[in-house]
């Protein structure tokens, strides 16, 4: 869908997530790259009725030390995160339960 004006992401993920048709919505940023198997392999973790979501670990491209230490420290909370039974729907590469998203919150620039 195009839209005529620039209106923003969470727009776009709340139109997405509304107008998806099936159970499970993947979200992917423009910029992933993915292995071959990576959708077979998320919507096999699905198979656990308890999982609402999934995210996968980011690997770089590049070999910018700053960055790396920043997607560890990243990876990290991740962990931590699903230990508690959490997972954040920004990710760039992501797997959700229909039933379970929300709405996202518009972000307003001030001038």
């Amino acid at each position: 869908m195009e839209e005529p004006r620039r209106i923003g992401l969470a727009h776009a993920l709340n139109t997405g997530y509304r107008t998806a048709n099936e159970n499970l919505v993947v979200k992917s940023d423009c910029d992933t790259l993915r292995e071959k198997n990576t959708i077979s392999t998320i919507v096999a973790d699905f198979a656990d009725p308890r999982g609402g979501g999934v995210t996968g670990k980011q690997l770089l491209c590049n070999d910018n030390k700053t960055e790396k230490a920043y997607k560890g420290l990243y990876d990290s909370k991740r962990i931590i995160d699903s230990q508690f039974g959490a997972a954040y729907e920004f990710e760039p590469f992501c797997a959700f339960r229909k039933a379970i998203l929300k709405t996202v919150d518009a972000v307003v620039d001030v001038v």
